[in-house]
């Protein structure tokens, strides 16, 4: 058997196109959903349900957690959708799209780091390369 070739994510980067940075902490995405449409009629073949792939996908949403700095500057909370690049490791792979920030909390509390979290919606096709 082969030795594993998993990495961890330490130097991966997420840079947006407006310039808003963070110590980010933990990056997610929660995955790409192509739906299924139901195709069954009355005379399917073997009374067995058929389906057909809808021609619109969902590329999900990235998760971001992080040290909350206030240097940050304001969050893009009512910004239009622009270009992010994400590197996994750091290394040359990319994974890069448009996408635009629907949700962002910032927690403080007593004995602990400021953090943040944020919820980026991704909005048409995100490239993997």
């Amino acid at each position: 058997m082969p030795a594993t070739q998993a990495q961890t994510g330490a130097g991966s980067t997420l840079s947006f196109a407006g310039g808003f940075f963070a110590e980010k902490v933990k990056l997610s995405h929660d995955g790409i959903d192509r739906p299924s449409i139901d195709a069954t009629h009355l005379e399917s073949p073997d009374k067995a349900r058929e389906y057909i792939p809808d021609h619109f996908t969902d590329w999900g949403s990235i998760g971001i957690e992080g040290n909350y700095l206030k240097s940050s500057g304001q969050p893009p909370i009512d910004s239009d959708a622009e270009a992010f690049t994400y590197r996994p490791h750091g290394d040359g792979a990319t994974v890069a799209g448009m996408a635009f920030l629907t949700n962002f909390q910032i927690t403080m509390a007593v004995g602990e780091k400021m953090s943040f979290t944020a919820t980026l919606k991704c909005t048409g096709k995100v490239t993997f390369s």
